[in-house]
């Protein structure tokens, strides 16, 4: 089971319930978290954010070290 299917069990299992869905809008702002700063580099669906390319200061940490 991948992360693509184990999404949408999760928005399935919410509609079967009846509850919202909800996004936190900070988890795709990667000067936040390190956690957020290497998902803005691996994802596959943000080209515009790269190790070469973001500012925030985990992803510098990681490019210089």
């Amino acid at each position: 089971m991948g992360l693509s299917d184990l999404q949408d069990r999760i928005l399935e299992t919410c509609e079967e319930n009846g509850l919202d869905y909800v996004t936190d809008s900070t988890n795709f702002q990667p000067d936040i978290t390190l956690r957020n700063a290497l998902r803005a580099i691996i994802s596959k669906n943000d080209k515009s954010v790269s190790k070469n390319n973001c500012s925030c200061p985990f992803a510098l940490k990681l490019k210089y070290g």
